[in-house]
C-alpha cells in the first residue's frame, strides 16, 4: 500500500482577525480611514460628502471585491502592465558602423583550415562476427571482406 501524504488544502484562505475580516483587508480599511479622515480637516463639509463617499467606495473594492480570484489591486497593478506593454513585439536591433566594421573585420579574418580525413583501421574478424551475428546478417558482410583481405599477412 503506497504511503499517502496530507496535502494542504485551501491555501489561498487568509486567517481571519476580526470576524469574517482578515488582516489585509484590516489594514486596506484602516489606511482608508485615514484618508477619510485626513479629507474630514482637509475639504468644507459638502466636499468632504463626495469625496468621502467616492474613497469609502473605493476602499471597499480594494478591501473585498476580487476578479477572478485575484484582489481589486493586482487586478489593477496587472491592467496598467498590460495596457503598459507593445501589442507587437519586434526585435530592432539597431546597429551602429563600430559593429558593422568589427563584423566585416571578423569575417575578412577567417581562415578556411582543412584537417584531413581520418583513417580507419580495419576491424577484427571477431568483431565483424560479432556485428554479424547481433544484426541477423544486415550487416557487415561487405565490410567483412575487405577486413579480411586487409588481415592477410603480407
Amino acid at each position: 500500500m503506497p504511503l499517502q501524504f496530507t496535502v494542504p488544502q485551501f491555501i489561498d484562505i487568509e486567517d481571519k482577525i476580526f470576524g469574517p475580516i482578515s488582516v489585509r483587508q484590516f489594514g486596506v480599511i484602516l489606511g482608508g480611514g485615514v484618508v477619510v479622515a485626513v479629507q474630514y480637516f482637509l475639504f468644507p463639509f459638502i466636499f468632504f460628502i463626495f469625496s468621502g463617499l467616492l474613497s469609502l467606495g473605493l476602499i471597499l473594492i480594494f478591501a473585498f471585491y476580487k476578479i477572478n480570484g485575484q484582489y481589486f489591486h493586482y487586478f489593477l497593478l496587472n491592467f496598467a502592465t498590460t495596457l503598459r506593454r507593445p501589442r507587437l513585439k519586434l526585435w530592432n536591433k539597431r546597429l551602429e558602423l563600430d559593429d558593422l566594421k568589427r563584423a566585416q573585420e571578423k569575417s575578412e579574418e577567417k581562415i578556411i583550415t582543412v584537417t584531413p580525413a581520418k583513417i580507419i583501421p580495419p576491424t577484427s574478424r571477431l568483431r565483424e562476427l560479432s556485428l554479424i551475428v547481433d544484426t541477423g546478417g544486415a550487416y557487415g558482410e561487405e565490410s567483412w571482406e575487405v577486413s579480411r583481405d586487409n588481415d592477410l599477412p603480407k
